[in-house]
């Protein structure tokens, strides 16, 4: 009966009983997750329908646990068009951003005040003037000790005896 439907009996009949109830359940989330009142969200219209329709298929009873990407052509779409990351205004509760917001404007106060920019400056300048210290700490242990990166060669016997008394290195720890 489906080849024989005129297009208006397809939609009333084959299409509409599962759309509608995913666009209703689509609109109940959007409205949790406040797309209503926001301008941008992370919620994602097309991906919850997607998902909904796919969890619902009265055809298969074993997709009711899987997660959008998971989904076999969704996670197979990904793999040559991936998604770019969201940024994190869209990611983070309203007050995981404004514990950010917060710190922000407090750093920026103490920031601001004369006393540390002094010392932000002075910071600034012994920097230059130092520059790398790591480079000079290697310059100067290359002029000292040209070898000093190369490992020590293991003692001999012979260097070991002196005035043909033998000198014995023990291990400080016992070894059984």
């Amino acid at each position: 009966h489906k080849d024989a439907c005129t297009p208006r009996e397809y939609l009333e009949h084959y299409v509409f009983p599962w759309l509608l109830p995913a666009l209703e359940d689509m609109l109940r989330q959007a409205k949790k997750e406040k797309c209503l009142e926001r301008k941008r969200t992370a919620f994602n219209a097309l991906d919850y329908i997607t998902e909904h329709l796919y969890k619902n298929n009265p055809k298969y009873d074993d997709r009711k646990e899987i997660t959008f990407e998971k989904i076999p052509f969704v996670a197979k779409h990904w793999e040559t068009h991936p998604r770019p990351p969201l940024p994190l205004s869209l990611i983070w509760t309203e007050e995981e951003a404004a514990l950010v917001i917060q710190s922000q404007w407090r750093g920026y106060l103490v920031r601001k005040d004369g006393e540390v920019q002094e010392l932000r400056q002075w910071q600034r300048e012994w920097r230059e003037e130092n520059g790398n210290i790591s480079t000079k700490v290697n310059e100067f242990w290359d002029k000292k000790m040209p070898d000093w990166d190369r490992p020590t060669p293991n003692a001999s016997e012979d260097q070991l005896k002196v005035d043909n008394k033998e000198i014995r290195v023990e291990s400080p720890t016992k070894q059984s």
